[in-house]
């Protein structure tokens, strides 16, 4: 599986470990590394990466601030590494706002799988009034049922909307088209169920631009699935 286009931000302050970072995950991603704190922050506060990968100081208050910091500038995944790090370490990270603690050295296969399980999780977050589902760049509105899709907001009915949140729930693999219709049949939007035309709506919304990054996907004889796509 390639993931070419997708950015993997990397702060790591052992060389040894950089360069073989690097070497295991430019395949895979666009490597970024950065040498400080303040670029990743400032890489996160643009929003200009999808995943990041930090080695941790081994000083408290130093990583504790940098994870706080960093969830609560963006929502991109974060994934943390230290060497010999204690369950006390591995817990704080994660309560901070790591989406993952890695034991240095890594395994390479295991750290790539480790990578790619994140990117296909969705997230929920504050955002706004309420809480939302994230999935890459889409934000969908639990509250007033919108879906964000970069700088465009759409307001969807109320089958769209479940459909949408049905897909998001499992991105990247597909969801049965009888479960899609069971989804529909809740909804009293009146008019017959039409779950082709429900999709090509939302196509509509999530692929409109040429910068899109994500598709539905149609699984011949089974159903459809949300793809995250390369960025362009």
């Amino acid at each position: 599986m390639n993931d070419s286009g997708r950015v993997l931000a990397t702060l790591c302050r052992d060389p040894n470990v950089l360069e073989s970072l690097v070497e295991l995950c430019s395949p895979h991603f666009e490597v970024r590394t950065v040498a400080t704190s303040d670029e990743l922050l400032e890489l996160a506060t643009r929003r200009d990466l999808d995943i990041a990968l930090v080695e941790l100081t081994g000083t408290s208050n130093n990583d504790i601030g940098l994870c706080s910091e960093f969830r609560r500038r963006c929502h991109v995944p974060l994934v943390v590494m230290s060497q010999g790090g204690s369950e006390v370490d591995v817990v704080v990270s994660l309560e901070v706002g790591a989406d993952d603690f890695v034991m240095l050295p890594f395994r390479p296969r295991e750290l790539l799988a480790r990578l790619r399980a994140i990117l296909r999780r969705p997230r929920v977050e504050s955002v706004g009034a309420g809480p939302s589902l994230i999935y890459g760049d889409i934000v969908l509105d639990l509250t007033d049922r919108t879906v964000h899709v970069g700088s465009r907001s759409t307001t969807l009915t109320g089958r769209e909307f479940d459909v949408l949140r049905a897909l998001l729930d499992r991105p990247g693999r597909a969801v049965p088209r009888s479960e899609l219709l069971t989804v529909l049949a809740r909804q009293r939007d009146g008019g017959p169920i039409n779950l082709d035309g429900c999709i090509r709506r939302l196509r509509l919304v999530i692929e409109a631009g040429a910068g899109a990054s994500h598709r539905v996907e149609a699984v011949r004889g089974f159903g459809y699935r949300l793809e995250l796509a390369a960025r362009r």
